[in-house]
């Protein structure tokens, strides 16, 4: 069955990853990351609060107090923002839409996270205003909190000491909350705190009181099952959470800039962009459609054309193309293996590139052996103008002869044109499929998936080509021959409609189309030598001309041929020296939203704004033993006496030069506060208590009776062994509050797994348990990645520390583990454990995972298709080395040529750029081997006439067929409205095209002209082997 692959992570992550590993395992373990909707917000006027102290961030709507008078008014302008920011934010959680498809109504609440559920059932929201729990009444009570002049804001007397007390309540609540972020009356509605490096943005050195924007971040509810009701209805909520904030946004855009992201918006951008790049993908092929139509005729006069053109044969050649595509999608989706959108749009135009340069080449080779003399008497090279008029005459008496069969006439050409061409056709289309075929062992979805849809298209295309295109090459043969118009074959030129007229020079018609120029000396006709039936050359096109007696003869003139090998000699050191300098690795976000899209600004605001990227989970699996001090507990804490290389004391020390780590913050450590809660000492907080009488009976915090005691005896350390396990459940289900703000369910509720033993339900030990903190901000695609490598660095030494092993250790607890040895079969076979491992997680790291070694998989896939370009060539020339060797020589200098336009044009090295370069090395195969194919195969004495003879033999059915097809349909992609077409479409195509006509039409006869006597003396040697032989 047909399915398209559009899920993130299974279209850019290896299954049998590290980074797919631990994601799988945290989703098993902990649940899937959540899904977040995110808002940034500043005001647009950028005045500071309290003469430059406070932040614009801070400003808020003074009670209406222009409509005060007093001198101290002029530090106190009307200040809306937060309260603007309180308006936006109830409105959204206040969002109630009807899902069809559900049935029902869906609000916030049946779909977000609640962190304190079932005591709370409020939302986890960040935002400055959950310093007030979101409270209107709350947030405007904390403007006049202690003051007594709260009613001067309704015409009562108005002081100088009611304003500044007005002005400093509700911002030290503001900024003594940041600092405290665990106080319970700071702490948010939903219970989680409110980290002001969260909350806040657009600060520097940890100064909060000078942000200038407001983050509010809302956490909603993920499933794995992306089809499952739970996320029909999150995408329903968030298309009315999009439209809303547009609404508000547009309302207020003179007073607040809103920056905007829900889950979903990258997603949808996506598709937006691509059914609007729908259209520029099919210009694209209807002007490349329209280019073969026309070109593929050869026209000898005005009122000719309606016979000589070929639009039926150029849209079969498309159409095959098509189908070609189409087959090898059906094929594929027989066999399970899902499509990819990089499979829509690319693999059309590697099939159309090299299907055109073959109905090119075989349709000018029967164009060019139609005037060598089949339907005409034989030429002589002392034909006059005349004799050749005369010849055209006789040649229409001969087809509308009653003794000449047409039918077998036009079959037997098209059988020796095929006997011609049809090696070259099989040399190109068999390297290339093989190259795909050994491409697609890649680790790469993407990249594996397009391999293989490509390899098979290219056979099918191939055989396609050789059965169907030759069938209505053959037709198509016949309407000319009778002289009848082309789609319309019902009407016929007159004969006289297309004779020479005798005053003329003689004008090549389709029977005298693309010939090679006069040669003054006859080769012996042999089958494998192209157009062996050549008596007398006539003259060919415009474009045959050009190349022949134009581009070839300059070329390969004495002084230009060195100067040439000069030129490309230093533009390919040039091209290494950039690659191995300069080369960018990475995909930046924004060139994958179309221009003009929200989500563009919400990324600019993101980079630009916040002050701390995204979370980061260090996770210790199941097997790590918490019930003891000396090899468990103290490797995972941090307060006095544990270890120092404790994973949290590591993630500090780290934190710390966290310009160079990217890692943020210190990180939440559970088990911290389980001790603290264990053995809290503040005789006003009453956290873990227990009846006297019943030490199995738990007291609650608001319990002050005397029976209750605490769970363990004062100054007394981390409990081992059971007494950890007895008392960790209960921590974990107490929600912080006044009487016990140190209840962990709110803050490490998900972040400890716990497993029941036996039939006590109280009965628990600790599994797996993860640590959190943040990212530092990452703004470019190269900080996401050093992020990841430094982090597993962080993660990879801490394990080491741990166990004193060394990285190649797997076996026990604690152990560093082989992600390559992921599958069930291998875990079975070698009884490989993932006890006790330290994973590491964040929601990126299963798309930049891939970046790490990006460098060698382009190595490896790009050596990989050479050398099966090499094998199949060496096989398809009759084992002639140095051939093989100039073939794989201008498709490396092509290859190479490519990878220094990226670094010269801002083009990133990522999963698209290698497929490109995959494609690049297939179509570079199109643009060597045809030419030194003609070469090894051409009857001329030296270097230089072959060169010449196979420039003038291919050049111009390489030109017009790939190449002018191609930059046709390029062309057009450079007006796309999506920047990752023009960057990684238009440009790598253009450069592929030029690359690929300026060393295969150019440079490549050059070296021919120099090196070709290689050729010469293998097939020498062979040759004499062979008559050795005989």
């Amino acid at each position: 069955m047909f399915t398209v692959t559009t899920n993130p992570v299974d279209l850019w992550s290896d299954p049998g990853s590290r980074g797919r590993f631990e994601k799988n395992y945290f989703d098993t373990h902990f649940g899937p990351f959540h899904r977040v909707e995110q808002l940034v917000l500043r005001p647009v006027d950028r005045t500071p609060v309290k003469n430059g102290s406070i932040g614009p961030a801070f400003r808020k709507d003074f009670l209406d107090l222009t409509r005060l008078e007093s001198p101290f008014l002029s530090i106190l302008p009307v200040l809306r923002y937060l309260e603007q920011v309180l308006d936006l934010q109830l409105r959204i959680t206040n969002i109630t839409v009807y899902g069809e498809v559900l049935k029902a109504n869906i609000s916030l609440d049946d779909i977000c996270f609640k962190p304190m559920r079932p005591d709370k059932e409020d939302c986890a929201i960040t935002s400055p205003l959950e310093y007030f729990q979101h409270n209107v009444t709350q947030f405007n009570n904390s403007t006049v909190g202690r003051c007594t002049f709260f009613s001067c804001a309704f015409g009562f007397p108005f002081t100088q000491s009611s304003t500044i007390c007005i002005l400093q309540d509700y911002l030290e609540h503001l900024l003594n909350c940041a600092k405290n972020v665990f106080t319970p009356k700071c702490l948010g509605s939903s219970g989680i705190p409110q980290m002001p490096n969260v909350v806040f943005g657009g600060f520097a050195d940890g100064n909060y009181s000078l942000a200038e924007a407001a983050v509010i971040t809302i956490l909603v509810r993920n499933d794995v099952d992306l089809k499952s009701d739970h996320i029909q209805s999150c995408l329903v909520w968030e298309a009315a959470f999009i439209s809303t904030v547009r609404e508000w946004k547009d309302a207020h855009s003179k007073e607040v800039i809103v920056s905007f992201s829900a889950e979903r918006s990258v997603e949808d951008e996506i598709e937006r962009q691509s059914n609007a790049d729908v259209w520029t993908i099919l210009i694209s092929y209807v002007v490349m459609f329209v280019y073969v139509s026309l070109f593929l005729g050869s026209y000898t006069s005005c009122r000719n054309i309606p016979v000589d053109l070929k639009v039926t044969l150029g849209l079969g050649g498309v159409l095959i193309v098509l189908a070609s595509v189409a087959a090898s999608v059906g094929f594929w989706s027989y066999l399970g293996v899902p499509a990819t959108l990089i499979i829509i749009e690319v693999i059309p135009f590697l099939v159309l590139a090299v299907g055109v340069d073959n109905i090119f080449i075989l349709v000018q080779d029967y164009q060019m052996a139609e005037s060598r003399g089949k339907l005409s008497a034989p030429l002589h090279n002392n034909q006059s103008d005349g004799d050749t008029t005369e010849t055209n005459n006789r040649l229409f008496e001969v087809v509308h002869g009653s003794g000449f069969d047409l039918h077998a006439e036009v079959q037997g050409r098209v059988a020796r044109t095929l006997g011609r061409v049809g090696p070259s056709m099989l040399l190109t289309s068999s390297a290339e499929s093989v190259a795909f075929f050994c491409g697609s062992m890649t680790s790469m979805p993407a990249v594996r998936v397009f391999a293989l849809y490509a390899g098979v298209s290219l056979v099918i295309n191939f055989l396609l080509q050789i059965f169907a295109f030759t069938a209505l090459l053959t037709l198509d043969a016949r309407r000319e021959a009778a002289r009848k118009w082309d789609v319309l074959c019902c009407i016929k030129n007159q004969p006289g409609d297309s004779v020479t007229h005798p005053s003329q020079p003689p004008t090549a018609t389709a029977e005298t189309a693309d010939a090679p120029p006069n040669t003054t000396e006859q080769q012996p006709a042999t089958s494998s030598q192209p157009n062996n039936d050549v008596a007398v050359a006539p003259k060919g096109t415009w474009l045959y001309q050009a190349v022949s007696r134009g581009l070839s003869p300059f070329i390969l003139s004495q002084w230009v041929r060195p100067f040439l090998v000069v030129i490309l000699l230093v533009w390919i050191c040039l091209c290494v020296a950039l690659v191995t300098t300069r080369l960018e690795v990475g995909l930046d976000q924004r060139l994958s939203m179309p221009l003009g899209s929200y989500v563009l600004d919400y990324f600019d605001a993101i980079s630009q704004y916040l002050a701390v990227g995204p979370p980061v989970y260090f996770v210790v699996t199941a097997g790590h033993n918490y019930t003891v001090w000396k090899d468990g507990q103290r490797s995972v804490c941090s307060f006095a006496g544990c270890s120092e290389s404790s994973l949290p004391n590591v993630i500090s020390a780290y934190a710390k030069l966290a310009n160079l780590s990217h890692i943020a913050s210190p990180s939440m450590v559970w088990i911290d506060q389980y001790a603290n809660w264990l053995q809290a000492t503040d005789p006003s907080v009453h956290c873990c208590r227990v009846l006297r009488t019943n030490p199995n009976v738990y007291c609650n915090a608001t319990d002050s009776t005397s029976d209750c005691v605490p769970c363990l005896p004062p100054d007394s350390s981390l409990p081992e062994g059971h007494t950890f396990n007895r008392f960790i459940l209960r921590f974990l289900e107490q929600n912080p509050d006044v009487n016990c703000p140190l209840g962990g369910k709110a803050a490490f509720g998900t972040a400890v797994e716990l497993v029941k033993r036996g039939t006590d339900t109280t009965n628990v030990s600790v599994e797996a348990t993860h640590f959190m903190t943040y990212h530092t901000v990452l703004r470019e695609p190269q900080d996401y990645i050093e992020a990841l490598r430094l982090s597993r660095h962080v993660s990879d030494q801490t394990l080491l520390y741990w166990n004193n092993h060394s990285a190649n250790t797997f076996a026990g607890n604690n152990a560093i583990f082989p992600y390559r040895y992921l599958s069930e079969f291998l875990l079975t076979r070698y009884c490989l454990t993932t006890d006790g491992l330290l994973l590491l997680c964040a929601v990126f790291y299963v798309f930049y995972e891939q970046y790490l070694n990006i460098q060698h998989e382009t190595a490896l896939q790009l050596g990989v298709c050479l050398a099966a370009i090499t094998v199949i060539t060496l096989l398809l020339l009759g084992l002639n080395l140095a051939a093989t060797l100039i073939v794989l020589l201008g498709v490396a200098c092509i290859d190479v040529s490519l990878l220094g336009l990226m670094c010269l044009w801002s083009i990133s090295l990522n999963a698209i750029s290698l497929v490109n370069l995959v494609v690049c090395t297939g179509i570079a195969v199109e643009f060597c081997s045809h030419i030194v194919r003609a070469y090894a195969v051409s009857g001329c004495k030296t270097r230089l006439q072959r060169a010449h003879e196979a420039l003038s033999e291919m050049g111009s059915s390489v030109l017009r067929g790939i190449t002018l097809t191609k930059l046709g349909g390029i062309v057009v992609l450079a007006f796309s409205n999506s920047r990752l077409f023009q960057v990684f479409y238009f440009r790598m195509y253009l450069g592929m095209i030029v690359f690929g006509a300026l060393v295969g039409l150019i440079f490549l006869p050059v070296l021919l002209s120099y090196i070709g006597k290689l050729i010469d003396c293998l097939r020498g040697c062979i040759n004499s082997f062979g008559d050795l032989h005989v």
